[in-house]
């Protein structure tokens, strides 16, 4: 396996933020409140926030961000983020480098397979383990299945995201009637093992509302690292634009 120092695993964490949101690598470092201007080629119109330790980064398009930022200057963190214009919230975790005794659960088998070793069966149950793209094609890459006899009843599925080089995203899924048993975690942590000895680091993530799924990561031996917003969109294609428009009155 490999072992990941804590500084390198942030390191690598800091060069993929940085890559992926078009944030100087220098920021997340610092402590305090930035702000970012998307790119060109990114909707002007969107707006996130990203947190890592003690540095919160708002990124938003130019005109967008002029309008915005008088709302956020001065505020706590708490503040930024209890802000209306904010909503959902992705905790983001990395392996904690502690050694976890690993969970075997009784009645049940566990097996490492490809996107092919998936073929002819049905996925529809395991959204988070296994991604797929618009055409229906499985994007995720290597997967671990837990099994009672030939039923397939959990699967942990890892993927590539755009400009994470080296780390890869878990997901995990369990059917409803399989869960409370320990299966998600001793999923997590055999797929998490993998990727390590594949020179990979893996990432989980969480929406800050699913406390089961936090129950998981940190049972699974992860602590949250990161976290940031979900995009919120001010183009009029969402549902609550009608809401925020209603409260322009307030800023």
């Amino acid at each position: 396996m490999k072992n990941f120092s804590k500084k390198e695993m942030l390191q690598i964490v800091e060069e993929n933020l940085s890559r992926h949101y078009g944030i100087d690598k220098s920021l997340l470092s610092q402590k305090g409140l930035f702000f970012v201007e998307q790119g060109k080629k990114q909707n002007g119109s969107r707006l996130q926030i990203v947190m890592f330790y003690d540095c919160i980064v708002i990124i938003a398009g130019k005109t967008l961000l002029k309008k915005i930022r008088p709302i956020f200057e001065s505020k706590s963190r708490e503040e930024i983020f209890e802000c209306p214009l904010v909503y959902g919230l992705t905790l983001r975790y990395l392996p904690s480098g502690v050694k976890c005794k690993k969970l075997f659960v009784k009645g049940f088998s566990f097996h490492v397979c490809d996107k092919q070793g998936l073929r002819g069966k049905d996925i529809s149950s395991f959204p988070n383990a296994v991604c797929v793209d618009e055409k229906g094609d499985i994007k995720s890459e290597v997967f671990v299945c837990a099994c009672q006899g030939d039923k397939v009843v959990g699967i942990a599925g890892a993927v590539k995201r755009e400009h994470f080089e080296g780390m890869m995203e878990i997901g995990v899924d369990v059917l409803p009637e399989y869960r409370q048993k320990g299966l998600a975690v001793a999923l997590l942590q055999r797929l998490t093992d993998l990727l390590l000895k594949n020179k990979t680091i893996p990432f989980y993530s969480v929406a800050s509302t699913n406390l089961g799924s936090q129950v998981v990561a940190s049972k699974g031996g992860y602590l949250p690292v990161w976290c940031d917003s979900f995009a919120s969109i001010f183009d009029g294609s969402t549902s609550y634009d009608s809401l925020i428009y209603g409260m322009k009155n307030l800023f």
